[in-house]
């Protein structure tokens, strides 16, 4: 959750920073990094969404094993 949630923050400030001029500075030493954490989250975010039916043998954790970070929940994830 808290990953989430400092991605997140992230992102705002990113949006934020096209109406706000000082912000470009605080994201800009960031953008590299912060990139591909975001492509991250939306990739596990749409496997979530497309995850197949419980009943055909493929469990969240199939899902998510080439992620370095495993989720506790589809609920959770949808919630964000």
């Amino acid at each position: 959750m808290l990953r989430l949630a400092i991605l997140s923050a992230w992102a705002e400030l990113q949006i934020q920073s096209t109406k706000w001029d000082y912000l470009v500075d605080i994201i800009a030493p960031h953008i590299s990094n912060l990139i591909p954490l975001w492509l991250e989250t939306l990739t596990d975010y749409a496997k979530l969404q497309y995850e197949p039916d419980v009943g055909d043998g493929v469990t969240l954790d199939d899902v998510f094993m080439d992620s370095q970070h495993s989720y506790s929940s589809k609920e959770f994830l949808t919630q964000v």
